[in-house]
């Protein structure tokens, strides 16, 4: 086998460890000729590679400059193309996976391509980053005893292809469809041949085998999707990625730009005005999320769901969306049920809540109740223990000996703290002794503490 390689590579020195790991990777696999191409928008020094400086901004418009390289391609006696980002560490394992599955499909006619699956590791444990969640348009294709399904995502930010499958793509439409502020997910130049002469009934070709499924294995190197809960990484219900004309792109952009086009999200420069303005000018990066309206949970679906012993937040009063935010993101870390939010008089999942919660609020059940009291009376008849918060308890945090029993914990808000009524509602007052004369804590900071003290005793 020649592989001709072509990396697609944004220039932000702080990757360039991930680049080197990539191309290690490449040049471990055993090949008569191997070529590596980097497309970046700098020039710099790269062992083993050739540089192609284009001085593209945006790190979007560099998925489409491999295109030049296809016809180049052509040109030689190379027989495999590689097209492949520069966190994508590819083996041998995955090549031979390649090299047989699609001889296994030219033999018998079978008109879809073997597609890669991206991972990362997490505790030692590998985790799928675009799984198998729902098969294509049929559960799968069994040829020769093997079974295959679709990947309901076919865009791994990598694809081989032999030279049938280049010609096929660089006569197809979608080797020019389209134009650089254009960025749909099929106009974009990282999909090869997957979209061209689909067979009648199915969206695409590409295919994973269902035994055996670390064969079509490539490793994410960064290695940082998995646990990031930032927006885009939770796959929050988003409208569209905004991003600001002549915005520095760093590597938070870049990756942020890469998780849109992975969800089908249209990106749009804008001018930084516009940005100001959806966000009421508070301080921005040149980036926003235009997401959807938040949906809510109903009440009895979280309490129904909530694991024994579960532990519930609920607030009372907390008006500001960030500490709303950061409630949540706390709420998730600590393996809380699900979160309370009464109608009135509370802050609401806007934008402001859903980027303080860095995504948390993707993963957690959140309902808002129009009587706060009524949900404390029924998490109460469900076995639920419920904890006020408040600087005047009575009781200290330490002296807490219920975290083994299922807790409803109640936020007062940042200034007066637990209303009247639902100081009444609660069975018991507790409160966070402090060494200083600070009168009290943040309510996210203090609700942070009790539930990472309640999480503490349950382990």
């Amino acid at each position: 086998m020649k592989l001709y390689v072509n990396i697609c590579f944004h220039y932000v020195e702080e990757r360039l460890k991930y680049l080197d790991e990539v191309i290690q990777s490449i040049n471990e696999i055993p090949t008569e000729e191997t070529v590596i191409i980097v497309n970046s928008n700098e020039l710099f020094e790269c062992e083993g590679v050739v540089n192609v400086a284009h001085g593209l901004k945006h790190p979007w418009h560099l998925t489409w400059e491999h295109k030049k390289y296809l016809q180049q391609f052509l040109n030689t006696d190379y027989d495999t193309y590689m097209y492949i980002e520069d966190d994508m560490k590819v083996t041998k394992k995955t090549m031979d996976y390649w090299k047989k599955t699609k001889a296994l499909f030219q033999e018998k006619n079978f008109n879809f391509i073997p597609a890669i699956h991206r991972i990362e590791y997490k505790d030692g444990v590998a985790v799928s980053l675009d799984a198998t969640k729902k098969p294509g348009i049929c559960d799968a294709i069994i040829i020769e005893g093997q079974k295959f399904v679709f990947l309901p995502e076919p865009y791994q930010a990598m694809f081989i292809m032999d030279r049938n499958d280049v010609i096929e793509h660089l006569y197809s439409q979608y080797a020019v469809m389209g134009e650089y502020r254009n960025y749909g997910i099929r106009e974009s130049a990282n999909l090869g041949n997957m979209y061209v002469n689909v067979p009648h009934g199915y969206s695409h070709r590409a295919v994973v085998p269902v035994e055996n499924f670390e064969q079509c294995w490539v490793h994410h190197v960064a290695n940082n999707y998995a646990d990031n809960l930032n927006t885009l990484h939770a796959k929050i219900p988003a409208k569209e990625l905004l991003i600001a004309e002549r915005a520095e792109i760093d590597e938070r952009i870049t990756e942020s730009i890469r998780l849109a086009k992975n969800q089908n999200l249209p990106i749009k420069e804008v001018p930084k005005s516009k940005i100001d303005g959806i966000t009421s000018a508070a301080v921005h990066q040149g980036i926003a999320l235009v997401v959807k309206p938040f949906q809510y949970k109903e009440f009895a679906q979280v309490l129904n769901k909530a694991k024994k012993p579960g532990l519930l937040i609920g607030m009372d009063g907390v008006t500001d969306p960030h500490n709303l935010g950061a409630i949540v993101r706390s709420a998730a870390a600590f393996g809380a049920d699900g979160v309370v939010i009464p109608e009135r008089r509370n802050a609401s999942m806007t934008g402001s809540a859903w980027k303080s919660s860095a995504g948390a609020a993707a993963r957690m059940p959140i309902s808002q109740v129009t009587n706060l009291v009524r949900s404390i009376e029924d998490a109460k008849k469900a076995g639920f223990f419920v904890v006020g918060l408040d600087a005047e308890g009575d009781q200290n945090l330490p002296n807490f000996n219920l975290a083994d029993q299922s807790v409803y914990l109640i936020v007062g808000s940042e200034g007066k703290g637990l209303s009247r009524l639902t100081r009444e509602k609660c069975d018991s007052i507790l409160s966070i002794p402090m060494q200083s004369n600070v009168e009290s804590l943040n309510a996210s900071v203090a609700s942070a503490i009790v539930m990472y003290w309640i999480s503490e005793k349950r382990s």
